[in-house]
This record gives C-alpha cells, structure tokens and sequence, in this order.
C-alpha cells in the first residue's frame, strides 16, 4: 500500500471515530459511509486492506464486522474463519480467531 493510501485510510479510519465515538449503537458504528468506504476499499484490495483491518483489532473490535463483510465475499465458506456458538460480541475470541486466521492466511 502507497503511503499515499494509507495516509487516507487513517484518515477515513479518524472520521469515522469521530463521528460515531459517542454511539453505542453498532448499527450506527457499521452504517457510516467512511466505514462503507473502508469496506468497498477492501473488496477492491484485500491485500492492502485486511492485513490494516487486522492490525486495528486489538483497540477497534467493530472492525471484525467489516473483515466479516469482506471476507464472506471474496473466500469461500471452507477459508473463512469459524466462530464458536455464542461468540456474538465477545470481543477478544472474535479477535484472537480473526488474528489466528490472518496469520494462517498469510496477511499478518
């Protein structure tokens, strides 16, 4: 990724916090257009884009949500992380399955 394109990222990445940081509401957090953008972005280059997504886990659990969109698209059922039953908002194991799929996967 270009610094170039990374320097946007980060920026969209800073919007996007600033303008849901007082909601709670994940519906709000996932329906931000910069947060779209991010995932559109994705789809296009993945190889750019999760391996960033992945690193900002561990401080932006909402971004699983977005690796999830895009993951579902591009890998087929058989590549894409499994999450276990009941795992829905827990945010360190939805983290540690993603970071052990990214590393397994070779974006990490």
């Amino acid at each position: 990724m270009s610094p170039e394109d990374l320097e946007l990222l980060e920026l969209l990445d800073t919007c996007h916090y600033r303008d849901t940081c007082i909601h709670s509401s994940v519906n709000i957090i996932v329906g931000h257009q910069y947060y779209k953008t991010i995932i559109a972005w994705g789809l296009e280059r993945p190889n750019d884009i999760i391996p960033w997504l992945l690193g900002k886990l561990p401080s932006n659990w909402h971004w699983a949500w977005a690796l999830g969109q895009i993951v579902n698209q591009i890998f087929s059922k058989e590549e894409r992380p499994t999450f276990p039953e009941g795992s829905a908002g827990r945010g360190k194991i939805i983290e540690a399955i993603w970071l052990k799929w990214g590393k397994e996967k070779g974006y990490l």
